[in-house]
């Protein structure tokens, strides 16, 4: 499946050379993308390098930069590499000897920051810094032009999937777990979850160095997960905000807008909740995949 959108372009993955022991972390916006990423760092170097996340973890399918720049950067690299992501795994090449990780986060909570980031978003900055823009389509007007709530919400709950893997609607964001969920078998996948790194980061992470085959002991990961915490991002957003250096955001410390749980279902009626859960049911016909998307592995049945 070819993925495309305003900014990316999963075409670049056909014929990037991945090396055994590459970590590719397929995340959907706003749904914990970077947290993960930080903690991948973390555990490979550990510590964490004075490097700009987007130089470590480069987004491949992101056009701001060349396809020849980010290969070259990549084919530089002599640690364990990681790479993000926003496509999902059916829109990936897969192979055994790559890991593939997930982060799940209740899709209400993503189309809630997701909002946020758009008003923060230096449009025209990355405007000029698009590349390779033959195969992109052009910035669209899928969402309605509205700052109305009531509209907003009704647009995500009933646009059908599409290619745009940056767009956090309830379709995209179910099809994205879905296609992992049915692979979450395979020793080279893993699902973590936003609850479930905020209620235990540090067990979290040494799920994350398990899956890995990291050398590392409990209360060393314990130590390295003060580094992954939200405020610690945050203070140095700078670096740890993607693409910060290159000027797409107006305000860098604003990407880490806090990750509340819960926030989505807040904004909405109860009429407009309601709706959601009809609408999951219509996408997802498998109870423990609603369960996990919502609140995580603890959630789900843990025989899924």
């Amino acid at each position: 499946m070819r993925y495309r959108g305003w900014i990316a372009d999963t075409r670049r993955w056909r014929d990037f050379p991945q090396r055994a022991g590459d970590v590719v972390i397929a995340v959907p916006s706003k749904s914990g993308t970077t947290w993960m990423q930080t903690i991948v760092a973390l555990l490979v170097f550990d510590g964490l390098p004075d490097v700009a996340v987007s130089d470590l973890s480069p987004w491949l399918d992101m056009h701001v930069r060349t396809t020849d720049e980010v290969f070259a950067t990549l084919a530089a690299q002599r640690h364990r590499r990681f790479i993000k992501t926003h496509a999902p795994l059916d829109g990936l090449p897969f192979r055994d000897e790559v890991t593939y990780i997930d982060v799940g986060r209740d899709p209400r909570d993503v189309f809630v920051s997701m909002r946020a980031q758009l008003h923060n978003l230096a449009v025209d900055t990355i405007e000029q810094l698009r590349v390779e823009t033959a195969d992109l389509d052009e910035l669209g007007q899928r969402w309605p032009d509205t700052h109305d709530p009531r509209r907003l919400v009704a647009a995500f709950l009933d646009m059908e999937r599409h290619t745009d893997h940056g767009d956090v609607n309830l379709a995209n964001l179910v099809h994205h777990h879905g296609v992992v969920w049915q692979a979450r078998h395979r020793p080279n996948v893993h699902l973590a979850h936003f609850v479930d790194l905020h209620t235990d980061l540090v067990g979290e992470m040494c799920r994350v160095r398990d899956v890995l085959a990291i050398d590392l002991s409990d209360d060393r990961v314990a130590q390295l997960a003060e580094r992954a915490s939200l405020e610690s991002m945050r203070s140095r957003a700078d670096r740890a905000a993607p693409e910060a250096t290159l000027g797409t955001y107006k305000d860098a410390e604003a990407f880490f807008r806090g990750g509340r749980l819960g926030d989505g279902a807040a904004a909405m009626t109860r009429d407009e909740v309601q709706r959601y859960h009809r609408r999951c049911a219509e996408l997802v016909d498998d109870p423990d995949l609603i369960a996990w998307m919502h609140g995580g592995r603890t959630a789900a049945d843990p025989d899924a």
